[in-house]
């Protein structure tokens, strides 16, 4: 069974609708001429939505840094760093679109499927340097962080010094 934080029910729902935008620019072109940027769209917008949700699963169940200089303050607030760099993607995807597509879609798309390519090595790399995280947690990380966890949820001081006495 699954349990989800509210912080990963937010996460989804602020993923999936930066997903949703990522394509929306793309129908409108769509609609006008632009058959040939739809594909390509949607290809990098699933790689970029893989690339944030293996970053977002690295972050929050090991010790793992963000190396994104330009979002990489926000790492102690995974959400919130997820948030805004899908906020960047769907701006910069959308300006890719409409500037450059608008004057070569060949070269639009090209750039698109790079993209894609890029993001998905990404995801890729997230995954194996999970594996790897995971390799190094030994039994005594794991009962820390699961008696830990309880604590995170704001409880009474006692409770959470309890949990602490029984991880050790």
């Amino acid at each position: 069974m699954v349990k989800f934080r509210s912080g990963s029910v937010r996460l989804f729902l602020v993923s999936a609708l930066g997903v949703s935008l990522l394509a929306t620019p793309e129908l409108a072109l769509a609609q006008q001429q632009h058959n040939g940027l739809r594909t390509p769209t949607i290809a990098a917008s699933v790689a970029a939505a893989a690339d944030w949700a293996t970053t977002y699963y690295a972050l929050t169940h090991f010790d793992l840094r963000e190396v994104n200089p330009i979002i990489n303050p926000l790492q102690h607030r995974p959400g919130r760093m997820i948030s805004v760099g899908a906020a960047m993607d769907a701006g910069l995807m959308s300006a890719w679109n409409l500037s450059v597509g608008r004057k070569n879609e060949r070269v639009a798309a090209a750039g698109l499927w790079a993209m894609a390519a890029f993001r998905a090595y990404l995801a890729i790399h997230n995954m194996r340097n999970t594996r790897r995280a995971a390799r190094r947690v030994t039994p005594a990380d794991r009962a820390s962080r699961a008696a830990a966890a309880p604590c995170a949820v704001p409880l009474s001081v006692q409770a959470c010094a309890a949990a602490d006495r029984t991880a050790q």
